[in-house]
């Protein structure tokens, strides 16, 4: 996939204090998260998650999972908020990938830092159906999943099947990362966010990791309100908090749940006062 100059554009700009910038290109209007970004700007997209990651990500070497990467969006912003960080970008659906990858080749300063998996993370390692969701408007889908319900509840319910490989996150991080610091987990998988815990509870308990995750009103949250009882806290990304909550569930409004070890709780204080956001406890 490659675009034509009009459809490129530059995104970036002062998030929480560091100024970042990267091209992108939303494939002829059809990637509706590249629109919304070139429309509304960066920092603006599902506010102010991308504020919270670009300062997640910064401080010395290390590697962040963007798990569900789509396009890239917030690959590129992981990659473009620090230079010493690693991305390794997990996108099955080969639409979205082939975006991701044409957006990575816009950015050939940070494309070396930037690694995409054909494969989609899991609790099992194997195979399974992958539902790609189907509009009437030829968008890039944003709503697939390997979850035959979600897919199912999306618009009129169409989705084309197609067979995906998996691997847990343990697996892969034994294969992959050694003794690499691994800064941030970002899990957008459409309800499958559960299953990605569940198969990398090792991984995530020895190495501690920050995570973002999108929490559905559907999704199952057992693994994230596991990490709770081994030392996490839990809070739901609102537009202008970040709010402590007991478990782990939808939050409307705030989608998007930052899990950060208890030890590491000093960092939330940095990033509220960086981002500009309150911190409540509900």
């Amino acid at each position: 996939m490659s675009f034509t100059s009009e459809d490129v554009f530059p995104l970036g700009g002062d998030l929480g204090g560091c100024q970042i910038s990267f091209m992108f290109g939303s494939q002829s209007h059809l990637d509706y998260y590249a629109e919304i970004a070139r429309r509304e700007g960066l920092a603006a997209y599902e506010a102010p998650t991308p504020a919270l990651i670009s300062r997640l990500v910064q401080g010395g070497m290390g590697s962040v999972l963007d798990v569900g990467a789509h396009t890239g969006l917030l690959t590129l912003l992981a990659a473009a908020s620090d230079a010493q960080t690693t991305v390794h970008a997990f996108e099955p659906l080969p639409s979205a990938r082939q975006a991701l990858e044409a957006n990575v080749r816009l950015n050939p300063e940070l494309a070396s830092r930037v690694n995409i998996h054909a494969i989609a993370l899991s609790d099992h390692d194997g195979e399974v159906t992958f539902y790609e969701t189907i509009n009437d408007m030829g968008f890039i889908s944003t709503s697939s999943s390997i979850e035959i319900a979600h897919a199912s509840s999306i618009d009129h319910g169409v989705f084309r099947e197609r067979r995906v490989p998996t691997i847990r996150l343990d697996e892969w991080a034994a294969a992959h990362l050694g003794t690499e610091r691994l800064k941030l987990i970002k899990i957008d998988v459409e309800t499958h966010e559960y299953a990605v815990l569940a198969g990398g509870m090792k991984t995530i308990l020895q190495r501690r990791p920050m995570i973002v995750a999108e929490v559905l009103p559907t999704a199952i949250t057992e693994p994230h309100n596991a990490l709770l009882a081994h030392g996490y806290l839990n809070f739901a990304i609102a537009p202008q908090a970040l709010v402590q909550l007991p478990t782990v569930g939808y939050c409307h409004g705030a989608p998007n749940h930052l899990l950060c070890p208890s030890d590491r709780t000093h960092e939330v204080f940095g990033l509220c006062r960086q981002v500009g956001l309150r911190l409540e406890v509900g």
